[in-house]
């Protein structure tokens, strides 16, 4: 059993209101430096709005495919 693992979920599950902690981004290497680029990193602040994500209080939009990669803990 590993503890905490109960606590991470998918971006995508994350609902409007709600504040995750970045824990995993599973991309290849030259995606994730692209993401990086942008302010999505590990330990990253993200909450999803109306019309997309924040990351540390900056908008951030991400295909909802892309969103099921990356790992979150709920805050």
């Amino acid at each position: 059993r590993i503890d905490g693992i109960e606590e991470l979920t998918p971006l995508s599950a994350l609902r409007k209101g709600e504040v995750g902690q970045i824990k995993i981004m599973l991309f290849i290497p030259q995606l994730i430096e692209i993401i990086a680029s942008s302010g999505m990193e590990i330990d990253a602040l993200i909450s999803k709005e109306d019309d997309g994500f924040s990351i540390d209080g900056n908008p951030f939009q991400i295909a909802s495919e892309l969103s099921s990669s990356i790992i979150i803990k709920r805050c």
